[in-house]
């Protein structure tokens, strides 16, 4: 008899653990959020640098690179794979050497690389060359349709450590209260 209630009170226990345990939605949430080129750079340049904002929204860390084309600067050039973790963004530096100074408007096409899809994001830029001075840059936003689906992962990376601090709690108020129970059931017998 006093297996079977410390049984049934040990199951009780666990349910209690088990229905406490909050569930966590894992997402993968990464895209360029801005291209940006200097003001230095649209003016009397040959080199150009090239700044890609790469935010994370999702719950994973991502390892992505960049592609950068423009055909007609002759602008084809990869970054290097970069670690981006959850709710951060990082920026990638991309400098480009031109044979010549650009002077007109250009548009640069953006592939991020996640591993799980490729995203395209574009910017028009116009660079003003020697002759003149102005500076006109806007960012646009397409929806990748061009864009390849991979299947996502559902097991989390392995070097993500987030506590939780319910689950935590919970855990010791069921651990103190099994404890107590169990001496108060050897007391009692």
């Amino acid at each position: 008899m006093k297996a079977l209630l410390s049984i049934l009170l040990m199951f009780c226990f666990l349910s209690i653990l088990v229905s406490a345990a909050p569930t966590k939605v894992l997402t993968h949430d990464i895209k360029i959020s801005n291209i940006i080129i200097s003001e230095q750079s649209l003016r009397c340049n040959k080199e150009i640098l090239v700044l890609v904002d790469v935010e994370n929204k999702g719950t994973y860390t991502e390892d992505v690179s960049v592609e950068l084309v423009n055909k007609p600067l002759g602008v084809h050039a990869f970054s290097p794979s970069l670690k981006v973790h959850p709710k951060t963004r990082e920026q990638i530096l991309l400098p480009l050497y031109l044979s010549e100074e650009p002077q007109g408007k250009y548009t640069f096409d953006a592939y991020l690389y996640t591993g799980k899809e490729i995203q395209q994001a574009f910017a028009t830029f116009t660079f003003s060359g020697c002759k003149t001075v102005q500076l006109t840059s806007y960012m646009q936003q397409q929806q990748p349709q061009l864009a390849q689906q991979l299947p996502q992962q559902s097991s989390p990376a392995v070097h993500e450590n987030t506590v939780d601090f319910l689950l935590v709690s919970t855990i010791i108020i069921i651990i103190f209260l099994l404890l107590t129970a169990s001496a108060a059931l050897l007391r009692s017998f």
